[in-house]
């Protein structure tokens, strides 16, 4: 099996399994998100919705099969970056990381549309849901999204998509190999929990800095009535105030840093391995 089979299979792999588990997170994450609640801690919010119904934490569960590829794209492209620029160079690793997001995101921005508005049932009125539309299943909110917004609607916030990810992976990886790199240099011995915490790390900083872009992502996907980010952003602002953008910083960090610290190791485990 060539490398690049390894890359792609271990990154499906990867992602599949560490999105599986960090599901729940990550809709607690995009509730707190869209929100009424400004000072609602991740603690509280999560607690409220097990007092309520912990089945909320897993809808939109399916459609999580669609990461799997997007992962291996998105593995596929960082790899192929570094492999024809030098990999140990920051600045190939800043441009790898973009490259990649924008490979997976062709298959993610569909996957977050229809995941994310699964998420938030119930947490906010959305121009759809005044109409008493209810999504069933990722299927149902799929087609409906086609049925009333058409083809776009699945690609909505693709461009605010590529503001959010591309940054955080341009602070990401670099951070991220140079934390593996400082390990090696006071150890002979390649020290397998590296992997983890150095991801890990690197996740919480870059999941803080670019949390305002992406409360405005989730809002913009899962709100029809925003005519665009600009739109969303303004709205946020006269409506809620600055400190709305900022709501559920807590619980992105919360989410993406175990989910990047297990994407990366298994990553590193599966394309060893296979």
């Amino acid at each position: 099996m060539s490398d690049w089979q390894h890359t792609l299979i271990g990154g499906g792999l990867a992602g599949i399994i560490s999105d599986g588990i960090s599901h729940p997170l990550s809709t607690i994450k995009a509730r707190l998100q869209v929100g009424s609640q400004v000072n609602s801690s991740f603690l509280q919010h999560s607690q409220t919705i097990l007092k309520q119904d912990y089945k909320v934490l897993f809808r939109g569960f399916t459609i999580i099969s669609l990461t799997a590829p997007a992962r291996a794209l998105y593995f596929g492209a960082y790899e192929t970056v570094k492999y024809y620029g030098n990999a140990n160079s920051p600045i190939t690793q800043a441009i790898a990381g973009p490259l990649a997001q924008f490979s997976g995101s062709l298959l993610w921005v569909p996957m977050d549309v229809i995941k994310e508005r699964m998420q938030v049932q119930g947490t906010v009125k959305t121009s759809v849901q005044t109409k008493g539309t209810i999504y069933k299943h990722p299927l149902h909110c799929f087609q409906h999204v086609i049925k009333t917004e058409g083809f776009k609607g699945i690609y909505r916030g693709f461009l605010l998509h590529q503001l959010v990810w591309s940054p955080f992976n341009f602070i990401f990886f670099p951070l991220y190999e140079a934390l593996k790199k400082a390990n090696w240099l006071y150890d002979d011995h390649i020290n397998t929990t590296i992997y983890p915490s150095a991801a890990f790390l690197s996740a919480i900083i870059s999941g803080a800095v670019t949390s305002p872009l992406d409360n405005l992502k989730v809002r913009l996907q899962t709100q029809p009535q925003y005519k665009n980010a600009l739109h969303c952003f303004k709205s946020i602002i006269k409506e809620q105030g600055i400190k709305a953008l900022f709501r559920g910083t807590q619980a992105r960090v919360v989410w993406i840093a175990p989910n990047m610290a297990m994407t990366l190791s298994l990553y590193t485990y599966f394309t060893a391995s296979i």
